[in-house]
């Protein structure tokens, strides 16, 4: 069974990712929050396959990339939080200083 939790910062991410793809193609969006939801599922798994970026944040977060996005997550006493979903170009030290 899959235990994960996902912030609402990373629920705004995955709406606002998917609207802006949808403008140009409904279905290729569709298909991207199929596999963001397919990563959460494998991510509250294997937890630790993710990787550290400790040169991006020293907070305990792992990064997993899916297509062109990129998924921030935390694990701790079996459960995943997924923080955030990052789309396009990224200033990851300035995204966790908004909420994280």
């Amino acid at each position: 069974m899959s235990r994960y939790a996902l912030s609402v910062e990373a629920g705004r991410d995955l709406e606002t990712i998917w609207e802006q793809m949808a403008r140009e193609d409904r279905d290729a969006a569709d298909h991207w929050m199929a596999s963001v939801f397919d990563c959460f599922d494998l991510l509250s798994r294997s937890p630790g396959i993710g990787q550290p970026r400790r040169d991006l944040t020293a907070q305990p977060l792992l990064f997993w990339p899916v297509g062109d996005s990129l998924i921030l997550y935390r694990s701790s006493d079996g459960k995943v939080e997924f923080i955030a979903v990052c789309g396009g170009p990224l200033d990851i030290p300035t995204l966790l200083a908004h909420g994280t």
